[in-house]
């Protein structure tokens, strides 16, 4: 029956999960579309599989996969951290254009000049925050975490709290398992209650 069809989806969703750690994106990108098929209510492997798309460079199917999800599964924190993950390559906001061709105009997205300015100036609390989202725009979320834990720590309150909102998008868009997010939360609370 129906349940049945949703425990098989739910193995594959395992199965593929396993082989991410693994490093096997094409059998997981598999496993998550054959899950998803099966359960079109699966926000995990429709999350797994948009996940799979953003990190293979395509924002706009990952962006397609997260808008066909059902309403109910709009705040599914699978769902939700990919939606994070898109808004720091700013996928959120495309029209009908592909930032891959915008990213090979300027292979660095200004790191160079931004990390430049930020060495010249450190209390220059916008120009870091400029540096932190050009570094997870261009995947290094872990000097984006960086410079926004100098930011937070220089002036939590600059700019309406930006670097520590920004911040925890990043958090999400990592996972609360992840590593990145972990030692973050971690020196933010050493920050915040010290």
């Amino acid at each position: 029956g129906e349940t049945d069809v949703a425990q098989e989806a739910l193995i594959l969703v395992d199965r593929a999960k396993d082989s991410l750690k693994a490093g096997d994106m094409g059998g997981a990108a598999q496993d998550f579309a054959t899950a998803l098929q099966m359960d079109a209510n699966s926000a995990e492997a429709r999350a797994g599989l948009a996940r799979i798309s953003l990190d293979s460079g395509d924002a706009l199917s990952a962006q397609a996969l997260l808008d066909d999800a059902p309403k109910d599964q709009q705040d599914h924190p699978d769902i939700a951290s990919v939606r994070a993950a898109l808004s720091l390559v700013g996928a959120e906001d495309t029209e009908a254009t592909d930032n891959t061709e915008q990213a090979e105009d300027t292979p660095d997205n200004g790191i160079a000049d931004l990390l430049a300015r930020v060495e010249g100036h450190p209390d220059d609390l916008d120009a870091r925050l400029n540096l932190a989202k050009a570094y997870a725009a261009a995947g290094d979320n872990k000097s984006a975490v960086d410079h926004l834990l100098h930011s937070i720590a220089a002036n939590r309150t600059h700019d309406d709290e930006a670097a520590r909102k920004f911040l925890l998008t990043i958090f999400e868009a990592e996972g609360v398992e992840s590593e990145i997010a972990i030692d973050g939360r971690k020196r933010l609370a050493s920050i915040l209650f010290a």
